[in-house]
């Protein structure tokens, strides 16, 4: 999945998981491919029932920006580097 390059981007993203902690449980990675910021997770988790799939928000903040309140340590999913390693960018995973 391809995760967002600007801290204003913040996306409406279907998954196959229950919750946030369900899909922390199962992101394997999250790195630069080709430049792009992406996020590779397991997404067999629920065998049979493979049709499960709930809507998140996926925020990016970048460092030393403000997270408000709303954003909480659990939430987080991982960081990447973007523009020659000028822009650190972590991940949240928020449910709707």
């Amino acid at each position: 999945m391809q995760l967002p390059i600007d801290t204003l981007d913040v996306r409406k993203v279907k998954l196959p998981f229950m919750s946030v902690a369900e899909a922390k449980e199962h992101i394997l990675k999250i790195e630069n491919q080709y430049g792009v910021p992406c996020a590779w997770y397991q997404a067999d988790v629920h065998g049979n029932d493979a049709n499960i799939q709930r809507e998140f928000y996926l925020i990016p903040i970048g460092t030393g920006h403000d997270w408000g309140d709303d954003l909480h340590r659990d939430e987080y999913l991982g960081s990447t580097l973007l523009y020659n390693d000028t822009l650190v960018l972590h991940y949240f995973l928020i449910e709707i």
